[in-house]
């Protein structure tokens, strides 16, 4: 009996009950060190996502600047096609691809005969403010788009890649018997492996 007794007095008191309200109003208002080293936490997190996403980001180089409105369409539906990604760089226009991809761009390209160097013409003329231009300007204009629209045509013809041509109109003369007709110079570059036929010469 005296060990029964004994036995009895030395069993562990019953856990103390756990008030739910009280766990509960702490979690409503934390301690302040507790939101601090909480919002270290996220903050670091945020900015190791951030590193992540800026070294795993591809790097863009420029494949070409100053392209013709034409020749850019025709380049970025080449890249579209070749599946390469590519950008146009906000500030001054440039098209970017991925940098190790350039070299490979490129050679693409170049297969295709692009950028086939596109000229402005006569639409230049619309573009420009001739307000207060003298009429020496006005003619050079003139004579640049023309030399565009000339050298538009002579790239029509397959085996041109790219053409250039320039002008030279004589000085008026009330003379009509020394009057001199305009004459044109006409630089072409072929595509390799082709030749002018001689009825495109």
């Amino acid at each position: 009996m005296a060990e029964a007794e004994a036995n009895n007095g030395s069993l562990p008191n019953p856990p103390a009950r756990i008030d739910w309200r009280q766990e509960l109003a702490k979690f409503r208002q934390p301690d302040p060190a507790q939101i601090g080293i909480l919002a270290g936490v996220t903050a670091l997190l945020a900015l190791l996502i951030a590193l992540t996403l800026w070294y795993t980001a591809p790097t863009y180089d420029v494949l070409y600047r100053g392209l013709a409105q034409e020749d850019a369409g025709q380049i970025m539906e080449a890249l579209q096609k070749a599946n390469i990604p590519f950008k146009i760089d906000s500030r001054n226009g440039a098209l970017m691809v991925n940098a190790d991809q350039v070299h490979e761009a490129r050679l693409k390209l170049a297969g295709q005969g692009l950028p086939k160097g596109t000229v402005n013409g006569l639409e230049a003329l619309e573009k420009q403010d001739s307000f207060g231009v003298s009429q020496f300007m006005e003619t050079t204009r003139y004579q640049h788009a023309l030399e565009g629209e000339l050298a538009r045509s002579v790239m029509t013809i397959g085996a041109v890649e790219s053409a250039r041509v320039h002008l030279a109109f004589p000085r008026e003369t009330v003379f009509a018997r020394q009057q001199q007709p305009p004459t044109a110079s006409i630089l072409v570059r072929l595509r390799p492996g082709r030749v002018l036929d001689e009825g495109q010469v």
